[in-house]
Formats: structure tokens, sequence, C-alpha cells
């Protein structure tokens, strides 16, 4: 299971984790569950173990219930062990989770299994120098945590919406990825590797060929502030996006003007293939339903350039709109607020048409913004006499 390590970091982090009796680090629910999930064989095979400064960090997928998997990890200080055990997981839960747990449980397991040496001061001594050793030998600006991918790759933005805020807003997930060598295989690419932001800085995974600095910073300014984690279907975690501040916003129109822009897919790479599309105004419509009233929705000018399905969303302080049915994503000139506002448009029934036409004239700063309703028509039909009409299926 240990794959990625070699024995002295692991006795190192063994002991660590006795010494400060990780048991107290977690609640007695997450412990239980934890344990049990342990003893399942619910934590893959695969597991890394990694010095990240002066922290062992201890790295695993653990299977949850149904189909869900999450990418666990846990860190430890051998040196401050009034830290106690700092876990962070992709489970909804996210910290100090039962996940965790199991990690923790499973290692111990695997490393008894090979047998503990005599635990002598020299002994732990020397663990201690092996591991700072270790550390002093990796490279100081941090590369060797950096993942290059093959040349093919390509950079592409997964788009999608976010409706967990007060107005739908636009989110992305910068991924890399490839093309496929089955031409019928879906829109050409496959094998997405999500694009994360290290801790000290930098994109991994990166090209082998680099990122021009405006690409590469631009990309950092996408993926600043609050980020949605989740397990992809390939086994990485995924970061979307919410696209909240306006420098999000300005990031992601300057990849897209860019020379070499990124592929955009709604929402994943086997969804929608969109193309840049030319940038509109908001504006609003009136739409009848069966029983003639009337609801104001949004629309766009110049006309025909989005369709009916189009969906209008928030993108930081301005509108993007995101097209499946002509294949566009694009700017939209307009202000969140009214999109937020229409949504709270009451209907309008036909008796009420009339009226509203004349209020809007009353007022000219209303008219300017809302559109006078459709004119609706009242007619009595005479002589006409309803015919009943059955119509048939056989199963």
């Amino acid at each position: 299971m240990l794959d990625t390590h070699s024995a002295a970091p692991a006795l190192t982090l063994y002991h660590t984790l006795e010494d400060i009796q990780w048991q107290r680090s977690f609640d007695a629910r997450s412990l239980t569950r934890g344990l049990g999930y342990a003893r399942q064989g619910r934590v893959r095979s695969g597991t890394r173990l990694e010095h990240e400064g002066a922290m062992l960090v201890l790295r695993a997928q653990v299977d949850g219930s149904g189909r869900s998997r999450y990418l666990t990890s846990l860190a430890v200080d051998p040196h401050n062990h009034g830290m106690g055990v700092v876990s962070d997981c992709s489970c909804p839960v996210g910290r100090q989770c039962k996940h965790a747990v199991a990690v923790i449980q499973r290692f111990i397991d695997d490393v008894e299994a090979d047998g503990i040496p005599p635990r002598h001061d020299t002994s732990i001594l020397e663990q201690r120098w092996e591991s700072w050793l270790a550390e002093l030998q990796s490279p100081l600006d941090g590369k060797r945590y950096l993942e290059a991918l093959e040349e093919d790759y390509r950079l592409a933005l997964f788009l999608d919406i976010d409706a967990t805020p007060r107005s739908p807003t636009l989110q992305v997930s910068p991924v890399w990825v490839r093309p496929t060598k089955q031409r019928s295989r879906g829109n050409g690419w496959v094998k997405p590797r999500p694009i994360a932001v290290r801790r000290g800085g930098g994109l991994t995974p990166r090209p082998s060929q680099g990122l021009t600095p405006d690409q590469e910073e631009a990309l950092e300014l996408l993926m600043l502030g609050e980020q949605r984690r989740q397990l992809s279907g390939v086994g990485y975690e995924q970061y979307w996006s919410p696209i909240i501040h306006t420098f999000q916003a300005r990031a992601l129109w300057s990849l897209l003007e860019s020379d070499t822009p990124p592929l955009l897919f709604h929402p994943k790479q086997s969804g929608a293939m969109l193309d840049p599309g030319p940038a509109c105004r908001l504006t609003l419509a009136w739409e009848p339903d069966a029983d003639g009233n009337q609801h104001l929705r949004a629309d766009a000018e110049p006309a025909e350039v989005i369709s009916d399905e189009a969906a209008i969303v928030r993108a930081g302080a301005e509108l993007c709109y995101l097209d499946k049915k002509h294949g566009r994503f694009g700017r939209l000139a307009g202000d969140p607020e009214l999109l937020m506002r229409l949504r709270r448009a009451p209907p309008l029934p036909p008796e009420m048409s009339g009226w509203l036409t004349e209020r809007l004239q009353q007022a000219p700063g209303l008219s300017e913004r809302l559109p006078a309703p459709l004119a609706v028509e009242e007619r009595t039909l005479e002589e006409v006499t309803p015919r009943l009409k059955v119509t048939m299926h056989v199963a």
C-alpha cells in the first residue's frame, strides 16, 4: 500500500501518531465509523507519504457509501506534537472525518505488518535525521511537486452554472485534455486532468512546454477565491471556481481573447463543445403561457445571436450567456442585479395588459427599461359548436 516513500519517514509518522495519541483529534462518531471503514478495506491502494516542509503528509483515496470516492489527506508535524492531526477530505464533512480515521488505521496496520524495530532513543534520533535529510535533499523551489504532462495536452475550460448564490453564477474548472485516437469518440478530446494552484504558487500539472506568463497569471486569478471540489470520474480531484469577483471575470475574458484560447466545454469534455460567441446586450422580453398570462424573461440584442434555450448567468460584475443549442459562450452587457430582480417579476394576466401599457406610458424612465406587454385582444366566437375528439392508443 505504501508505494512512494522509504521506511524512515513511515516510522517517523507511525511513532508521531502514537506520541500525539491521534485518536484525540477526532470525535467518537468519526472514530467508530472510520475504524469500521478500515476493517472493510475501503482505503484504496496507492497511499502516498510525502514531506511538505516540516510536515509529513499522507494522502489516500477512500470509498464512501454508494459509488462515491473521496480524496483524503492528513498532516502531522513530528516536531510539534501540540498540532495533533490536521486532515482534509473532499467529502461533505471536509475536515477531521471518518475517512481520515480509516486512512490512519490502514497506515498503522500496514506498518505493523512489516514489523516495528525496537524503539531506542538512538533509532528515533536516526529516523528524525533521515527525515530531515530527505527534506533537505528536496528542491527548495518545490519543483518536485509539479507534475508534467505530455506535449499533446491542451488547455480547456469546463463551464457550468452554480445555482447556490442568490443569482445563478458561472463556474469554471480549468483542465488539460488531449485528443483521442478514436475519431468517432465524443468531441475528440479525452483524459481531462484538473489544474490546481499549489500552496506555494504555481500550477500543477503543467505541460512540458510550459505556460506563458500571461496564461499562468490568468489561470491563477481565475481560481482565486472560493472553490468547490469534487472527485472526477478518472480519480482526480477537480476544482470548480464560481466567477464572483471582477478580477476573475477579467482573467476569463483575457484567456478567451489570447492568441491560444482554451477549448470550451459544457459541462465537461463529453458534453457540448462551445465556441466564443459575439458580445451582446441584455434586454427584456414578454413570453405568454398557455393561459394567456405573460412573463418577463431575459433576452439579448442583437436578435438571433442566442437561442431561447440559452442560460444567462452572472460572471463577476457582468453577465454572460451559455448557449448549448447554438454552441456559443460569450459576454453579455447588463447588470446582474437586474437579472436577479427579473426572477421576482410577477405574471401579467390578460386583463392587466392594458393597465401596464398605460402605466409605462406615464413613466418614461420605466418605459425605457421595460418593453410594453404584448397586445391582448379578446374575441367572442359565435355559432361555434364544440366537438368531442377522442384519441386512442393500442398498448
